[in-house]
């Protein structure tokens, strides 16, 4: 399955040096050139922006809408 821009995502491991962990949903804003990578935007409740990161595919799954 392919991932694109604007797909929900979910985390595949806690990244503790940013604050999401496992479970987290997010959504992908960008797909680099790279194959497999990604930088996934991770928000509140409020929509306010908790981390932006670079990603590869092995980190996030597809999932749906939150």
């Amino acid at each position: 399955m392919t991932l694109k821009q604007y797909d929900v995502a979910r985390l595949l491991r806690t990244l503790p040096e940013h604050g999401p962990a496992e479970g987290a949903v997010g959504t992908i804003v960008t797909v680099y050139e790279a194959p497999g990578a990604f930088e996934v935007e991770f928000a509140d409740q409020d929509g306010v922006t908790i981390a932006l990161v670079a990603l590869s595919e092995e980190d996030i799954e597809r999932t749906q809408a939150r």
